[in-house]
């Protein structure tokens, strides 16, 4: 995690945080703060160029929580890398309406989702997922802003709920 009012700075600072970058890595998060909204696709690009992890997801926030720190409206990120089989997770593409879940959730044991607040009917596709995930658990957070928000879903989305689905064994 770091903060610095230019987002490279910020992300070359993550990228000495994270160090080598585990081969078997499939999967990042990336949160970060509105200040950097506008830049999200860039930022997103230059994490999935060096660290060479293909699948992404994460939101917008006013503040950016990490190990031992918080940050408040101020230009920030943090960054965290998985290792998961490929098998074990799948990306959940924007879903922004209950009749938008499909059979790809039935086969998902677990739920990680970022969720627009604009969207009027994110309780109900929250409920939605929920009943089609086999443990009935959907966890994750609304995107926050003074502006602009948005999630990650492998690219840059906005408008519903979208994260990822893990299997039993993720």
């Amino acid at each position: 995690h770091a903060a610095h009012a230019d987002w490279a700075q910020a992300a070359q600072d993550c990228m000495t945080q994270l160090g080598a970058i585990p081969a078997a890595a499939t999967l990042g998060f990336l949160y970060v703060a509105d200040a950097f909204v506008g830049e999200l696709d860039a930022i997103l690009a230059f994490f999935k160029s060096a660290t060479g992890v293909p699948h992404w997801t994460g939101s917008v926030g006013v503040g950016v929580c990490a190990s031992g720190a918080e940050y408040l409206d101020e230009p920030a990120m943090a960054v965290m890398l998985g290792e998961f089989a490929p098998e074990d997770f799948s990306m959940l593409p924007v879903l922004r309406a209950p009749q938008d879940i499909d059979a790809q959730t039935s086969d998902a044991y677990f739920a990680l989702v970022h969720g627009d607040p604009a969207n009027t009917r994110l309780q109900e596709v929250i409920e939605g997922l929920s009943a089609h995930v086999t443990s009935g658990f959907v966890v994750g957070g609304v995107s926050s802003s003074n502006g602009e928000t948005a999630q990650i879903c492998d690219g840059v989305v906005n408008g519903g709920v979208s994260g990822v689905l893990f299997s039993e064994r993720g």
